[in-house]
């Protein structure tokens, strides 16, 4: 993934280089494919929880999901 993104991976929601990474990699999505979205994944985002990168990052951004 590193070499598709041209940047390294973000993996979690605490990152010293970066202090809040969901929304910069929210703010900076034109589009965001969860491949494959479980149904956890599904009911987190629906109902506004983000206990990780992923889901903070699915309520942070404006791009389409």
């Amino acid at each position: 993934f590193d070499a598709l993104a041209s940047e390294r991976v973000q993996t979690s929601l605490w990152n010293e280089e970066h202090p809040i990474p969901h929304t910069r990699l929210g703010q900076g999505a034109d589009a965001i494919v969860v491949c494959p979205a479980t149904a956890r994944l599904l009911a987190d985002y629906r109902s506004g929880r983000s206990g990780d990168l992923l889901t903070a990052t699915l309520l942070a951004t404006r791009a389409p999901v």
